[in-house]
């Protein structure tokens, strides 16, 4: 079994970056993933591939993420990068659309993605304490992380 009690530091330690933090410059595909593996790497489970460039053109073209010009990526383009790859594991790609627009039509990409990076921070923080006695047991940390996660999914996803 590998040593689990490291994930506990992580998440405590774990945020996003600040949008003052991602670049206002315009990248080529290959800048992008790069980036997105610094920024996500750290969250991102040992078989996971993180972003891809063939995921990208995909979110392009089902429209939860607006389209480059002339290849070129921008800090918009990182931030809806981000928030996708945190939501894609419990919503579809329609559903995680539908969220961002319809917050979009209420604020500021900056201010959605400012209140999205420190609900994932306190959330990350909450989890670890509550998982963190249970370390030596886990089949049940891993059981109640999958049950709260299929519960979440299901309470998120009826307010989309």
């Amino acid at each position: 079994m590998a040593d689990n009690s490291s994930i506990f530091e992580r998440l405590e330690g774990t945020s996003l970056p600040a949008w003052s933090d991602i670049p206002d410059l315009d990248l080529y595909m290959d800048q992008v993933i790069s980036l997105m593996k610094r920024y996500l790497g750290p969250l991102s489970a040992s078989d996971d591939k993180g972003i891809t460039s063939s995921m990208v053109n995909n979110y392009v073209k089902q429209g939860v993420m607006p389209a480059p010009k002339k290849k070129r990526y921008t800090k918009i383009h990182l931030v809806y990068l981000i928030m996708i790859y945190i939501l894609k594991n419990a919503l579809t790609m329609t559903q995680i659309r539908s969220l961002i627009e319809s917050e979009l039509s209420n604020q500021s990409l900056e201010n959605l993605y400012t209140a999205f990076c420190e609900q994932f921070r306190s959330t990350a923080a909450e989890a670890a304490v509550r998982y963190r006695d249970t370390v030596s047991d886990p089949l049940s940390v891993s059981t109640n992380a999958a049950i709260r996660a299929y519960i979440e999914q299901s309470v998120s996803a009826s307010f989309i």
